[in-house]
């Protein structure tokens, strides 16, 4: 899971190219490319600590609103992967919801097209110097290099806040769950670019991201199926999509709580922080963990 420099370069490379030849078709995979692409760079930079950088800023503005512009095209493509499974296996009970989503998938598409149109420049300049610096800081071979840096960052004290942040997260409830998921994502990525990762570590914390995405996923299908609830046709396909809703939610807190009772205070432990200690070995490797089909 260890991040080299020369994969932070082929990250850069790839991005720098995603953007120059976005198709104006858009296609599914070619946006989740587009914003997985920025959110890696974006969390690199700050690993490197370059975000305060004069040429950084305008690159990572730049990439910032495209990722963003991105992720509202991402989520549509999700949640209409959605409704055509629910409709394959109950019938055709989420048409209009279908109807709907294809409309604010071409408004949405629009919008990332004009953005990427406004912003590839700034980015693709900014890119380019980005992947200098790192290729100067791996030929230095100095206590700045980027190797250097991906040490410290394990060692240092980002990991370790983010981890007792999380640590101390107040009892999920359906308005800080997905927060939580946010802040899981910032701790892999930093820990991603650190030699000494440790791979349990980080699966378990891809694992309980992943659950409590799929549930923040249906959430946005059940607010979306009440909007859009005419006939009752509508009404039992919001049924079912409020009771999937539910049993994710419920199975997301469970996957959140056993990380926090195990793996992050064992971790904060090692790392020299002092949270209180955790309970059994939840099983977090097991079949609960998977993601859940229902």
């Amino acid at each position: 899971m260890e991040m080299e420099p020369g994969d932070v370069e082929k990250l850069v490379r790839k991005l720098r190219k995603a953007l120059k030849s976005l198709p104006r078709n858009l296609p599914a995979e070619d946006v989740h490319r587009l914003r997985t692409g920025a959110r890696r760079v974006e969390a690199i930079v700050g690993v490197l600590r370059l975000d305060r950088k004069k040429f950084a800023q305008p690159m990572l503005k730049a990439i910032k609103a495209m990722r963003k512009a991105a992720g509202e095209v991402r989520d549509v493509d999700v949640l209409t992967a959605m409704a055509r499974a629910l409709c394959k296996r109950h019938g055709d009970s989420a048409h209009r919801l279908l109807d709907h989503l294809a409309g604010m998938r071409r408004e949405r598409a629009r919008k990332l097209l004009n953005t990427v149109a406004r912003q590839r420049k700034d980015a693709r300049r900014g890119l380019s110097r980005f992947s200098r610096q790192i290729g100067k800081r791996q030929g230095e071979k100095c206590p700045g290099s980027a190797v250097e840096a991906s040490r410290d960052c394990l060692t240092g004290d980002r990991p370790l806040k983010l981890m007792a942040e999380l640590q101390g997260w107040p009892e999920f409830d359906a308005e800080n769950l997905h927060s939580f998921r946010i802040r899981l994502k910032q701790l892999r990525y930093v820990l991603q670019f650190s030699q000494d990762a440790d791979p349990k570590f980080l699966t378990a914390l891809g694992r309980v991201k992943d659950k409590i995405g799929d549930w923040h996923d249906w959430q946005h299908m059940a607010n979306l199926a009440k909007k859009t609830s005419r006939s009752p046709e509508d009404r039992a396909a919001l049924k079912k999509i409020e009771k999937i809703e539910s049993k994710k939610f419920k199975l997301s807190i469970a996957a959140a709580n056993a990380l926090r009772s195990h793996f992050l205070s064992s971790r904060l432990q090692t790392l020299g922080g002092d949270p209180q200690a955790g309970g059994e070995d939840p099983g977090l490797q097991s079949d609960q963990m998977a993601t859940d089909r229902a």
